[in-house]
């Protein structure tokens, strides 16, 4: 149905430097999304439940103006003020959930709050850049659900299991439509936006409640691939707002070869595997030394894998080429 709506009135994804697909393709059809959580509000309401209000309208408010970019591109500027509301919503949100008063925060702490907003926000649009070849950002989501679901029933009564799986159900809905080798829709900012946050919501639950940061290994595939990324691109000049084909994921694709399909297929078993890893350490009680280490050298893996692989797929130029590189060597070593 919305495809047929989309469709009607233009709601497609044309291809540009960033596309992985060929010809344009409806998108916003991560509404799917939004009307999961919407569903949720109401099970709450019918239940008489307390609804998380705070959460409410800032993921609304996301859900609202990334879908209006999805049509008609607004300006950063507005978005990024959008979603720094969002995100101090989101963070009131947490305060209410763990009754942490902020009457007795000090002034280092508030330094501290506008430092994590940042972060935050930052989070999102990481998670929003991973939306970009056929799978991967349902497959993740999905996986995510999944292992915070696993979490929450065995580990660590963190949140709402119906939430967790009034998200899930959404994914499966939408991995129909889009884990295809031509798929009938794309995410959307509005998909991928609102995932994004409402991630980083169940991420900053658990770790507030268990005071183990570990579980930042859940969200490492998006910091890796995402965040890698991003770095890459300000080391050799590039505008990080403007669209690429440089993630590792699109030089699979792309340059590579290989299908949408087997690429995000990769990415889901890593995240899988992590969150599998993140469960069981807990689960058994692994002292948190151990877990720290352990997880470190995981990361620390899996990013020499991602950075030496994406060296060779990008023909053993990885920085070489930036303009800000040549200068340091020309600062450095006087030449280029």
């Amino acid at each position: 149905m919305y495809c047929f709506f989309a469709r009607k009135y233009g709601i497609v994804a044309h291809v540009n430097e960033r596309s992985s697909h060929q010809k344009p393709v409806v998108t916003g059809a991560g509404i799917v999304f939004c009307i999961g959580y919407i569903l949720y509000i109401g099970y709450l309401f019918w239940h008489k439940k307390s609804i998380p209000l705070h959460l409410s309208v800032a993921a609304i408010l996301l859900a609202i103006v990334s879908f209006v970019d999805d049509i008609k591109e607004i300006w950063f500027f507005i978005r990024l003020c959008i979603h720094f509301f969002a995100v101090f919503l989101l963070m009131w949100q947490l305060k209410n959930d763990f009754q942490i008063h902020i009457l007795s925060l000090r002034l280092v702490d508030w330094f501290a709050v506008v430092f994590l907003a940042i972060l935050f926000v930052g989070g999102i649009n990481l998670y929003n850049f991973m939306d970009g070849v056929n799978g991967m950002i349902g497959g993740l989501s999905l996986a995510f659900f999944i292992s915070t679901f696993f979490i929450n029933t065995f580990v660590v009564k963190f949140i709402d299991s119906n939430f967790l799986i009034f998200l899930s159900i959404p994914c499966l809905i939408f991995m129909f439509f889009n884990f295809r080798n031509s798929p009938a829709c794309f995410c959307g900012d509005v998909g991928s936006i609102f995932l994004g946050f409402m991630v980083m919501y169940v991420l900053c639950s658990l770790i507030i409640k268990t005071e183990n940061f570990v579980y930042i290994l859940l969200f490492s595939v998006v910091i890796i691939e995402a965040g890698y990324t991003v770095l890459q691109r300000l080391l050799i000049g590039q505008n990080i707002f403007k669209p690429h084909r440089i993630h590792l994921f699109q030089l699979l694709c792309n340059q590579g070869e290989k299908s949408h399909l087997c690429v995000s297929s990769f990415y889901f078993g890593i995240q899988i595997f992590l969150g599998i890893f993140v469960s069981a350490i807990n689960y058994f009680a692994m002292p948190l030394f151990l877990q720290y280490v352990l997880s470190f050298i995981i990361f620390l893996g899996l990013s020499i894998w991602y950075i030496l692989y994406k060296r060779k797929m990008m023909g053993g130029h990885l920085l070489e080429e930036g303009k800000p590189i040549r200068e340091f060597k020309k600062l450095v070593i006087g030449k280029e």
